[in-house]
């Protein structure tokens, strides 16, 4: 049996263009979010953003990846003028944890994990250029407060204070929710299935 143009798109692009959805998943080669795959995600996603303006749904399962790479994804699904959903399957950690505020509605499968922490540094250079990199982290880590405050209803402090804590946060989808951190799960009352999510 033939397999579809369609279906082709699905496995060996990440994109299924007929119902305008978008895959960003770790595949074994990847480290998360680099930038062997950040150029094919930001020409998925702009490619279905050019075809009209119905909404875009965003498949995420990542352990997360490069600051600047996924603020680059980020950024691409902000200036979406489509509504773009996207659900979290597996786990969204780190820089994934991120990508997914950008969207206009955030979703989490209910066996799902979500993660928050600081970045980490890796610096081999003099002792100015480990003060300019730590500098640098610490910039990244203002913003990733602030957008997280933006869309959660928690503030910057309440979420330091809990990463200072315990480093990595690990959320279920229940506490992710509960913190605003996403707005519904998968099989909850308002968002019973995928099926009902691709009606919207």
């Amino acid at each position: 049996m033939k397999a579809s143009p369609n279906y082709i798109q699905w496995q060996d692009y990440n994109i299924d263009v007929d119902n305008r959805q978008i895959f960003i998943c770790d595949d074994s080669e990847d480290e998360g979010i680099t930038h062997q795959n950040t150029p094919h995600i930001l020409k998925n996603i702009l490619y279905l953003d050019s075809l009209n303006n119905n909404r875009i749904i965003i498949h995420l399962c990542s352990m997360g990846g490069i600051w600047d790479y996924g603020m680059a994804i980020f950024d691409c699904i902000k200036q979406c003028e489509s509504y773009t959903i996207c659900v979290i399957h597996g786990h969204a950690r780190s820089m994934s944890s991120i990508i997914i505020q950008a969207a206009n509605l955030r979703l989490m499968m209910p066996n799902a994990t979500f993660m928050i922490h600081y970045g980490d540094i890796v610096v081999e250079d003099t002792s100015k250029g480990f003060l300019t990199a730590a500098r640098r982290e610490h910039l990244e880590n203002e913003i990733m407060l602030h957008i997280y405050s933006q869309r959660c209803n928690k503030t910057k402090d309440f979420i330091k204070s809990k990463i200072n804590k315990v480093q990595e946060w690990y959320m279920d989808a229940n506490e992710a929710l509960r913190h605003g951190f996403i707005d519904g799960i998968i099989g909850s009352k308002n968002y019973p299935n995928l099926k009902e999510i691709c009606k919207i």
